[in-house]
């Protein structure tokens, strides 16, 4: 056979099968190449190489170190690196390596293969971070150091915390480790970040499902209300402000009645009474004094005084009184005596 360039001739007539890239009758002339990013016997294929890839016109897309897949947009498995992702790490606890250069990449670990533990107050790729857990948060059980710092995690929050440096309460509704506990409270109430007891503010109970008992109010009903309760006022649960009852107002007890002239629910309406009466602080009924009518537009009839005109007078000799004390007007008749007798 005369073939060349790696050519087999055939077994019968001795015909040069020619290896790729070659040509001519004894495989000694070469292939004119393919364009750029084509490949195949008459270049009709397009490579489409990643990884600034170079284009093999009957390999295809030559893969480099790290890279792997018909167009090098696989990244070698973790474990193995290099070219054609044929080489396997050397890293320990268990660790991965660079898919391209092999460099064992230690998290939570240092060392070149990763054999030794990130020390104290350090942790992350190659124990570069240093830990930053609020001192103030809680301390571990059997050690008596601040929040733990994991060498992979970083801040190991206690419960009731949560951030990257355990700075952060559990949300209102949550509570425990990781804050992922819910509240069960009631009316609506949070509960505590840590233990998940119910916080409750103006009502009483497990679950915060009881109001406070009247003239208790805050924390758990343990306040006593200052209301002045022989006004009928009753405090408000949470704050313990006074809700005054109509006719009463002022101060911070709701011991005052409402002024002359005014009457109801804060006092704010007016009374509707003639001749200078006032009214009932409470209701707004008009208190007439030597007068009678609903809004004491009438004179006390003839022996009548007092309020309402209820009172009889008690002057002998058919003689007249006064309308608001009852005062028998002896002198006009020309009489003596207490009654005119």
């Amino acid at each position: 056979c005369m073939c060349k360039n790696g050519a087999r001739c055939h077994g019968l007539n001795g015909a040069c099968k020619c290896t790729p890239g070659w040509q001519g009758v004894a495989c000694d002339i070469p292939k004119p190449a393919c364009p750029p990013n084509r490949r195949g016997v008459y270049c009709n294929k397009t490579c489409g190489c990643l990884q600034g890839a170079a284009c093999d016109r009957w390999a295809g897309c030559e893969c480099p170190s790290g890279w792997k897949g018909e167009h090098c947009e696989l990244r070698c498995p973790d474990g193995t690196y290099g070219k054609g992702c044929v080489h396997k790490c050397d890293c320990e606890n268990p660790a991965t390596c660079h898919h391209v250069t092999g460099q064992c990449i230690c998290v939570g670990r240092t060392g070149a293969n990763c054999e030794e533990p990130c020390p104290w107050g350090k942790y992350g790729p190659g124990c570069e971070r240093s830990c930053e857990c609020r001192s103030n948060v809680s301390c571990d059980a059997m050690t008596g150091r601040w929040a733990a710092c994991d060498r992979w995690a970083g801040c190991e929050c206690p419960s009731g915390w949560k951030g990257e440096h355990c700075e952060l309460r559990c949300p209102d509704g949550t509570y425990g480790k990781g804050c992922v506990h819910k509240c069960d409270c009631e009316n609506p109430a949070t509960c505590h970040h840590v233990t998940g007891q119910c916080i409750c503010v103006g009502r009483t109970g497990a679950n915060c499902e009881e109001p406070c008992p009247w003239g208790k109010y805050g924390p758990g009903c343990e306040r006593s209300c200052e209301c002045r309760n022989n006004n009928g006022a009753r405090c408000h649960g949470l704050n313990g402000a006074c809700k005054c009852t109509p006719g009463w107002q002022g101060g911070e007890h709701c011991e005052h009645r409402c002024p002359d002239g005014s009457y109801g629910k804060g006092c704010v309406y007016k009374c509707d009474c003639e001749n200078t009466a006032t009214c009932h602080h409470v209701t707004g009924q008009c208190i007439c004094e030597g007068r009678t009518g609903v809004n004491c537009e009438e004179p006390c009839p003839y022996g009548k005084y007092g309020p309402g005109c209820e009172r009889s007078c008690e002057c002998r000799s058919n003689v007249s009184c006064d309308v608001m004390t009852g005062r028998c007007h002896c002198e006009q008749a020309g009489l003596a005596g207490e009654f005119c007798e």
